[in-house]
């Protein structure tokens, strides 16, 4: 009797330092989840940084009469789709709740697409939404490589999100504004 007493108790404690063992393994397997989560979040950021400053440039550039028009439209649409992409990657790595892309990066997409469709043709109205871009723009690269900046660990706080977003509705505003 004493020795499958013996027995069950060996068992239950092998058990248990092997239920302990596979805690802690997804305990780090899901922290180096979030850590991914986290790099890849903030390299969509840089892109969206990116783009943005790419798009300021070529609204500043815009002009009617542009001789080499169909080439600008080519150029400005595809950073308008590569928005769109990074618009969406941030929708699907920010929480749910973060409606990123459809309330803020989607509508500066629309803005482009009226510009390349002809919707919209005044330069004036171009480049000062342009100008708005530009330092929104740099507000967020501020925000990411600054002496405070938020690091890669940072990046899914909803505090930075929110202020991500504020820099966003600024750009939003203007072109609400010129529409």
């Amino acid at each position: 009797m004493n020795k499958k007493l013996i027995g069950i108790t060996l068992l239950l404690c092998l058990s248990t330092v092997f239920f302990a063992y596979r805690s802690f393994n997804l305990n780090n397997q899901l922290e180096q989840s979030n850590d991914i989560i986290d790099s890849i979040t903030w390299s969509e950021l840089i892109n969206l940084n990116n783009s943005l400053h790419r798009i300021s440039n070529e609204l500043m550039d815009y002009d009617h009469n542009l001789d080499e028009k169909e080439l600008y439209f080519t150029l400005i649409g595809k950073e308008s789709s590569r928005l769109n992409e990074i618009g969406v990657n941030l929708q699907k790595l920010l929480s749910s709740d973060n409606l990123i892309y459809e309330e803020y990066i989607w509508k500066i997409s629309v803005f482009i697409n009226d510009i390349t469709s002809g919707r919209l043709i005044d330069e004036e109205k171009i480049h000062q939404v342009a100008v708005v871009i530009d330092k929104q723009q740099m507000d967020l690269q501020n925000m990411f490589f600054s002496y405070n900046a938020i690091g890669v660990s940072g990046v899914n706080n909803a505090e930075n999100i929110e202020q991500i977003k504020d820099i966003l509705n600024i750009i939003i505003d203007e072109i609400n504004e010129v529409n």
